[in-house]
């Protein structure tokens, strides 16, 4: 029996400057296109959440 998976595949379209920008991150991270997406949007989820503290 499969258990269930706790990743689930995720696609976005982006501009090629933010494009840029994530691979970039992956370069100076040393990490893979998925983990540096999750850190970019956990990092930017963190700061919605402190915005919304404000």
């Amino acid at each position: 029996m499969v258990g269930r998976r706790d990743r689930v595949r995720v696609e976005f379209r982006l501009p090629r400057d933010t494009a840029t920008a994530v691979y970039r991150c992956v370069d100076m991270w040393d990490v893979t296109l998925s983990q540096a997406g999750t850190r970019l949007i956990e990092l930017g989820l963190a700061q919605l959440d402190r915005d919304a503290e404000a």
